[in-house]
């Protein structure tokens, strides 16, 4: 897409949550434009900025003037989160598929061209990703490589959902994803692990496919731990948010309108299993929540 031409039908919204991150928005906006605009593929590019305190707010009004047919910007009037903010940019977009852009990332563009591509020639698919690099915010070093060939992989919605459950990782989610099959979901969760929940529960609409290459960098921090107060040990290697990782994900199970009652039931049990969790009192939460759930399904199809 030419940066002059106004898109008639809008293919791919790319989604850019920013807080203090004006050099972001500079450098890498101006190369995603720059690496698309010779292609065929229809963009947006939305940005939101979390309500930070430094240079963002003016950095992403002068990229808006700059690109005013491509761009739109978003400030929250007050700090919201990670999660929220995707959901908000998601709201927003008008793509048929969306991409979200963290402002530490540093994707391959085209490969977006790319996945819509593979994702317009293939219906069944809920997103298409790439392996990555991860790499040191101080050393500037690579740290590891991630590489995931069978999240999302499966015949049926039941084997997608316990591979992807198993493997346990976030890769895909900076991949492209059919917004339809998103919008069957209930979107990021809002507590620490939310995208883990969300991916787990993309997977039963449709398969992922992974691109066998590397099309994105991401850093992180060497040094990082967790040192919320919330998040405390409750037993063995679990903590406080990976039991609520657990509730979420039965929750989906039970959400998820094809599967019929004794498939909820058996599936609540196998990410039991999976996820290392059966003590009694919170099964009886797992059995309390899930009832509540179904009796709230009943009624709405009534």
């Amino acid at each position: 897409m030419k940066s002059n031409q106004v898109p008639q039908k809008i293919k791919l919204s790319v989604l850019c949550p920013v807080y203090n991150g004006g050099d972001f928005v500079v450098k890498n906006i101006d190369n995603l434009i720059d690496a698309l605009k010779d292609t065929s593929l229809c963009f947006e590019v939305i940005i939101s900025d979390d309500f930070s305190h430094d240079y963002t707010e003016k950095a992403c009004e002068d990229i808006k003037k700059k690109y005013f047919n491509i761009i739109r910007v978003y400030r929250q009037k007050k700090n919201i989160g990670i999660y929220a903010n995707y959901n908000f940019l998601i709201a927003k977009s008008k793509g048929e598929y969306f991409v979200t852009m963290d402002q530490d990332d540093t994707p391959e563009f085209l490969f977006y061209n790319e996945a819509v591509n593979f994702l317009e020639k293939n219906k069944l698919y809920s997103l298409a990703y790439s392996h990555a690099r991860v790499i040191g915010s101080q050393s500037n070093k690579i740290i590891r490589y991630e590489t995931c060939f069978n999240m999302g992989v499966g015949e049926f919605a039941r084997d997608r959902f316990v591979n992807t459950i198993i493997n346990n990782e976030t890769l895909a989610m900076v991949g492209v994803i059919r917004k339809k099959y998103f919008n069957r979901t209930r979107g990021y969760v809002c507590i620490p692990g939310g995208d883990h929940i969300l991916l787990n529960e993309l997977s039963l609409y449709g398969d992922f496919f992974c691109f066998d290459k590397i099309c994105y960098d991401y850093y992180e921090d060497e040094e990082k731990y967790i040192k919320s107060s919330d998040v405390q040990k409750i037993s063995g290697k679990r903590y406080f948010f990976q039991t609520h990782w657990i509730l979420k994900n039965i929750e989906s199970v039970w959400l998820y309108p094809e599967f019929n009652t004794i498939n909820k039931i058996i599936m609540s049990f196998s990410v039991c299993r999976i996820q290392n969790f059966f003590f009694i009192k919170d099964l009886f939460m797992i059995l309390n929540v899930n009832f509540w759930i179904e009796v709230l399904s009943i009624k709405r199809r009534r």
